[in-house]
């Protein structure tokens, strides 16, 4: 009886019993919809702002909020007083987390993901990159992978991790030299991973500069597959 007109009528509370199975069904429901509660009894427990029940209720109002058969708290109410524990809106899905410190243009890269098979050393202007460079050393491995997560497997000994990367360049939209480029420092004279693109913005080659005046072209044809992420 939301008017509180219950307390005055003692012949109608229920046992303690019943009152302790409902509060149990109720949170297994809630279990079931897939929200994580907390140890502990949310009746007889302090609710403190911010704090793990405080935002189960938050969670409550988001999956109010994400589910159109339910109006409103009072709607849920309703349904939790009618016994209706079916009803339960599902919890809302977890966000993955975004690492602050990766770079926010990292799909730039991570649209390039898969492994391509080297063809040969790039040499001269081939017309998609006049400022290519002279390669010092040959490309040993024979392939080049860029993983779904943004890490770049170059060759032997030559590899990076997304964590390495200071900065992405995205000059695919410039009219010479497309490409895309990774720096793994704080200025193009330190070490980097190029990608030069051709008019239809498909890769053509990578060229690995160590900074310190090494440099590896290597020209390239696309795999059909890309690794599992």
């Amino acid at each position: 009886m939301a008017d509180g007109s219950w307390v005055g009528m003692p012949a109608s509370w229920p046992e303690a019993a019943t009152i302790e199975s409902k509060k149990a069904e109720l949170l297994t429901a809630m279990t079931n919809a897939g929200f994580s509660l907390p140890a502990g009894d949310p009746f007889t427990t302090a609710l403190v702002i911010g704090d793990d029940w405080d935002q189960v209720l938050d969670a409550i109002q988001e999956a109010i909020d994400d589910d159109p058969s339910i109006a409103d708290y009072s709607a849920l109410l309703n349904l939790v007083k009618d016994g209706n524990l079916n009803q339960f809106p599902d919890a809302p899905e977890e966000e993955e987390p975004v690492d602050p410190e990766l770079p926010a243009n990292l799909d730039v890269l991570t649209d390039y993901a898969g492994t391509y098979t080297v063809i040969g050393s790039g040499e001269g202007d081939p017309g998609y990159c006049a400022s290519c460079g002279t390669a010092t050393r040959d490309h040993e491995r024979g392939t080049v992978t860029i993983s779904p997560q943004g890490d770049i497997d170059f060759d032997i000994g030559i590899s990076f991790t997304v964590d390495d990367i200071v900065e992405i360049y995205d000059r695919k939209t410039v009219d010479a030299d497309r490409r895309v480029a990774v720096n793994y420092g704080q200025s193009d004279s330190d070490e980097r991973v190029r990608l030069y693109l051709n008019t239809d913005l498909e890769v053509m080659e990578i060229i690995h500069d160590d900074g310190a005046g090494a440099t590896t072209r290597a020209l390239i044809q696309e795999e059909s597959t890309d690794p599992e992420p």
